[in-house]
């Protein structure tokens, strides 16, 4: 890609499209990280890209487009659980005591089969938003140390060095297996 920021500061098109080509898997994720449920992910994700769409005047032209896109997309996301967190209470509770309205005939062997990724998936949910984006960043969007630093830096608008992403994600592992090891086979 050449200058993409540039060409998005000047409303290219075709730029649009490559942005949302090369970084919707990875916002989607990054929110998935954030909301825990695909639709509110994919709804977020939406409101994300708009907003670029929107403030693409902002852009740095010289900065890291990804970075600036996972910020939108991050704030996006603490808007949209700030606007949730009222009233979900309840409805968890609700479902808990109701998981049997959701049962259908195969899923008992579903769930058995899954178990290892769904509590691998409610351990990392468990975890600090500090420890758990730069894991999802790591392992899901397969960034390196550098590109997390860059994103991260971005995102809490404070330098991020390479060696705090590392010890983010040695204490990311550490609750995570502590967390796994405290939790049923």
């Amino acid at each position: 890609m050449d200058n993409l920021a540039e060409r998005l500061s000047q409303g290219d098109e075709r730029a649009w499209e490559e942005l949302y080509q090369e970084y919707k898997r990875g916002v989607i994720g990054l929110c998935l990280g954030y909301l825990r449920n695909r639709e509110d992910a994919l709804d977020a994700a939406e409101e994300a890209f708009v907003k670029a769409f929107k403030y693409s005047h902002r852009v740095q032209t010289s900065g890291n487009v990804r970075a600036w896109l996972y910020t939108i997309a991050a704030n996006t996301c603490k808007d949209m659980l700030r606007k949730k967190k009222r009233g979900q209470a309840w409805l968890k509770k609700w479902m808990a005591g109701n998981k049997h309205t959701f049962s259908t005939p195969g899923v008992d062997e579903i769930v058995e089969k899954d178990a290892r990724q769904d509590a691998m998936r409610e351990a990392i949910d468990q975890l600090d938003e500090t420890y758990r984006i730069p894991l999802i960043l790591r392992y899901y969007e397969q960034m390196d140390y550098d590109e997390i630093a860059e994103t991260l830096s971005e995102m809490e608008g404070t330098p991020v060095k390479r060696g705090t992403v590392a010890s983010r994600l040695n204490r990311a592992k550490q609750q995570l297996k502590t967390i796994l090891e405290g939790s049923p086979a």
